[in-house]
Parts: C-alpha cells; structure tokens; sequence
C-alpha cells in the first residue's frame, strides 16, 4: 500500500480543473450531480484502458 495518496489525487485532478473553469455546477438542479456520474463513468474507462469519448 502506497504511503502517499498521489494516485487519488490525479484521479480528481482533471474534475477539479472542470469545476474551476466551469464554475456552474451548482446552477441548474442536479447539475453537479451530472457532471459527478458523467465524470465517473468517464475516469472508470480510462482507468480501465478503454477511450471514453
């Protein structure tokens, strides 16, 4: 088991990024949670060795 938590880290870097660039999740009703299962499913396949787009 690592002692770090880098891996975590890099795996919301990217959701993170979106959030501040974007800055609307919280706009419309369910939007943040849209973008959470949307985002999800998107870092599962990559992780997974699967192109997601």
């Amino acid at each position: 088991m690592p002692s770090d938590n880098n891996s975590g880290e890099r795996a919301i870097r990217f959701a993170v990024l979106i959030f501040k660039n974007i800055f609307a999740n919280g706009s419309e009703a369910g939007g943040a949670q849209t973008q959470a299962l949307s985002m999800t499913i998107m870092r599962t396949l990559k992780m997974r060795g699967h192109n997601p787009m």
